[in-house]
């Protein structure tokens, strides 16, 4: 017998749009996309296993002149923009001095990311000559399921005007920063209503998180408990692996490589403990997605002969409203690369021979 659906299983089933499943996709600019009858947009979800009803992901695409609309959702809310350029226009709820009602207007362009305040109202428009595709990342699974109604979710009067500050009080190009992150050290953050160009950020070093050959900056944005941050491993370098809360995923922006995932039950090195079937691998691409679920071990490989960059988005907003994500200096939520199991790294020397032969 099967379980019955979910509300949010309930509510992608009734948008008719296709529903990809598995452990993450090679490119999602690749993917393609149909439209049904209760929506211009043309649109697509995407299941994948790591995200254990915990967050969700859906790509849509927007024709020159087109717009979403005025909406607004009682869940959080992540943009990445994979093609094309267009304006997001806020809406203000009112408080703090900001007129209810009060717009402001934002420029986004290939490769922009920026959230939206929970429950703010909001519309997206494509200025450009061109379709665009953006990736919507959310907790509204979540959402859905604590209040067991997606009708809910759209028909809330809330207001959370301390969220909404951000986008009339920061500068427009807005600003960085650091967060301490304890025993990680202080690091990189950015504050603001959109990041024009998660590819051309730069990116401080931060060893102390993924290993040698790693670059970060957290990106403090939207005031909810769903966050995000831009990494980026160097040419030629693989990251140590690490586990963490569940409902992650990240997106590649630039350059090309794997991510490898596994149980914490089939041990640190799951090769050597006999578990070796339990890992699984994701290949990418720019627009490449992978998604790791509660306690699994995982890490980001680059063969390649180019940085790789990704935009992750997780629970754990920066400042601390959560420990959910942050325990990577605990000993056992880390493996470095030297302690590695032997076939992991094995394969990943094959994986550069090969990147050197191409």
């Amino acid at each position: 017998m099967s379980r019955p659906l979910s509300p949010y299983e309930q509510f992608i089933a009734s948008a008719g749009w296709p529903v990809v499943t598995g452990v993450g996709v090679r490119s999602l600019l690749d993917l393609k996309l149909e439209h049904t009858g209760s929506s211009d947009l043309a649109g697509a979800f995407v299941q994948l296993d790591g995200m254990q009803g915990l967050s969700g992901l859906s790509v849509f695409e927007m024709s020159p002149d087109s717009t979403t609309g005025m909406v607004r959702h009682l869940y959080e809310e992540w943009y990445l923009v994979l093609s094309g350029s267009g304006v997001v226009e806020f809406e203000a709820s009112g408080g703090h001095g900001i007129l209810r009602g009060q717009t402001a207007t934002f420029r986004w362009k290939e490769n922009s990311v920026f959230a939206i305040p929970l429950n703010m109202r909001h519309r997206l428009r494509n200025t450009g000559d061109r379709e665009a595709r953006i990736a919507s990342i959310t907790n509204a699974p979540l959402f859905m399921d604590l209040l067991g109604s997606s009708d809910a979710i759209f028909e809330a009067e809330l207001s959370f005007p301390d969220r909404e500050r951000e986008i009339y009080s920061l500068p427009r190009q807005g600003r960085r920063g650091t967060v301490d992150l304890g025993d990680l050290g202080k690091h990189a953050t950015f504050q603001g209503a959109v990041l024009e160009d998660a590819v051309t950020l730069e990116l401080p070093d931060a060893a102390g998180i993924r290993g040698e050959g790693f670059g970060y900056v957290g990106l403090d944005m939207g005031g909810g408990i769903y966050g995000s941050h831009v990494g980026e491993v160097e040419e030629r370098v693989m990251s140590n692996a690490h586990w963490h809360m569940g409902g992650a995923m990240l997106i590649c922006v630039a350059g090309s490589g794997y991510s490898l995932a596994w149980p914490n039950e089939a041990g640190r090195r799951p090769y050597e403990s006999g578990n070796g079937a339990e890992v699984r691998r994701q290949d990418y691409v720019r627009s490449g997605v992978v998604a790791v679920g509660v306690g699994w071990y995982h890490q980001h490989l680059n063969p390649g002969q180019q940085p790789m960059r990704q935009v992750a988005f997780r629970y754990n907003g920066i400042g601390g409203r959560t420990e959910a994500l942050f325990v990577l200096s605990h000993p056992t939520t880390t493996i470095h690369r030297q302690d590695l199991d032997p076939a992991i790294a094995a394969d990943y020397e094959r994986a550069l021979a090969d990147s050197n032969e191409g």
